[in-house]
C-alpha cells in the first residue's frame, strides 16, 4: 500500500501509487541528487527535446535516450537510469502524486525534503525559454525552472 517499503528483485523504493488490486504501481527512490536537468556545459540546456508527457515518465526517459551523448547532455536522466533497468525521472503528474502520497502518509519512509524537485516534464507553455517542470516538496506548488539550474531528483519505477 502507499507508504510501504518495496524491496524485491533488487529494487527499492517507497511505494506512492497502487492499482485497485494492489498487485501494481510505483515506487520513489529513497535515494536523491541535486542535479542540472540539462547541463550547463552543453547548448542542449538551451534546447526542447519533446520530453513532454506529463503523466509517464518513462515517455520522456525514451525520449531523452535518442539523443547522442545524453548521459553526460541530461544529467537528472542519467542518475535516474544509474539506479538500475525501468528507473525514470518522474514526469509533473507523478511527481505531484508523490507529494499528494507524503501528505496523506507523512513523510514515513521517503525522507523528502523541503525542496525543489525535477519533473522529466519541459514547458512549452508558460514560454521559459529551455524550461522544465517541477513541484516544491514544502507546499506541492508546481512551475517551471531553467534546466540549467540545479535541483533535486528521485527517480520512479513501476512494479
Amino acid at each position: 500500500k502507499v507508504g510501504d517499503l518495496y524491496d524485491e528483485n533488487g529494487k527499492r523504493g517507497v511505494v506512492f501509487e497502487v492499482s485497485a488490486d494492489g498487485k501494481h504501481g510505483k515506487i520513489v527512490s529513497l535515494a536523491e541528487k541535486r542535479l542540472e536537468w540539462a547541463n550547463s556545459d552543453f547548448d542542449s540546456w538551451k534546447e526542447r527535446i519533446d520530453a513532454s508527457s506529463e503523466t509517464d515518465g518513462a515517455v520522456n526517459m525514451v525520449v531523452v535516450q535518442r539523443i547522442p551523448n545524453w548521459r553526460v547532455k541530461y544529467p537528472a536522466f542519467a542518475w535516474c537510469a544509474e539506479l538500475g533497468e525501468g528507473w525514470h525521472l518522474p514526469a509533473i503528474n507523478e511527481l505531484k502524486t508523490i507529494y499528494k502520497a507524503i501528505c496523506v502518509i507523512g513523510n514515513r519512509n521517503l525522507n523528502v525534503e523541503s525542496y525543489w524537485y525535477w519533473s522529466s516534464t519541459e514547458d512549452k507553455e508558460k514560454g521559459l525559454e529551455a524550461g522544465a517542470k517541477g513541484v516544491g516538496m514544502y507546499d506541492g506548488s508546481s512551475d517551471s525552472d531553467f534546466k540549467r539550474n540545479h535541483n533535486y531528483v528521485r527517480a520512479v519505477s513501476a512494479f
